[in-house]
């Protein structure tokens, strides 16, 4: 089965090498985002991501894209990247992180990728990072997935009046579904 998500393939040693394969026409943009998506659900520390996120923003990658069948999976996979990425930056606490959120949001929400649950769960992680607890609880409510995670967020901004994301991600979680 193709797109086993339980079952990882093959991994590429690099997303520069998929993208390298992906201009030259070595592999179909079906491969390239399907191992783009492999590496980041099948790497834990989701490192792939800011080097991903890069390569998903370049106009000459988009363009591959657009306009095709594979366009929804497109920006569905480059969603989660740049979600990924966003979490990858906020931790190490660099900049970029919010544009990174805000960019993940918008991918979950174009024509053909709209997964409520991960657009709620991307806006609920903005709510968070902005201390705005009453947003927080509004997406927390609508969540399918990740409820754990959001409770804890909800717990520590009501314990602190503030975020810290770290922190908050490491508490375990309870009624995750």
């Amino acid at each position: 089965m193709e797109n086993d998500p339980t079952k990882p393939r093959n991994l590429p040693v690099d997303v520069q090498t998929l993208e390298s394969q992906l201009l030259t026409g070595e592999t179909s943009p079906k491969a390239f985002i399907l191992a783009v998506r492999d590496l980041d659900q099948f790497i834990s520390t989701r490192e792939s991501a800011v080097k991903a996120a890069e390569i998903l923003g370049k106009p000459e990658v988009i363009a591959l894209f657009v306009g095709t069948e594979y366009e929804a999976m497109f920006y569905s996979v480059r969603s989660l990247t740049y979600f990924h990425r966003a979490q990858i930056r906020i931790i190490k606490g660099d900049g970029g992180y919010l544009e990174d959120f805000k960019a993940a949001l918008e991918d979950s929400q174009k024509e053909g990728t709209r997964s409520e649950d991960l657009s709620n769960y991307i806006q609920a992680t903005i709510a968070y990072i902005n201390n705005d607890l009453e947003e927080l609880k509004k997406y927390a409510v609508k969540l399918v997935l990740n409820k754990g995670l959001i409770q804890n967020f909800i717990g520590g901004l009501e314990e602190r009046g503030y975020s810290k994301y770290l922190e908050d991600c490491s508490k375990p979680q309870k009624g995750d579904g």
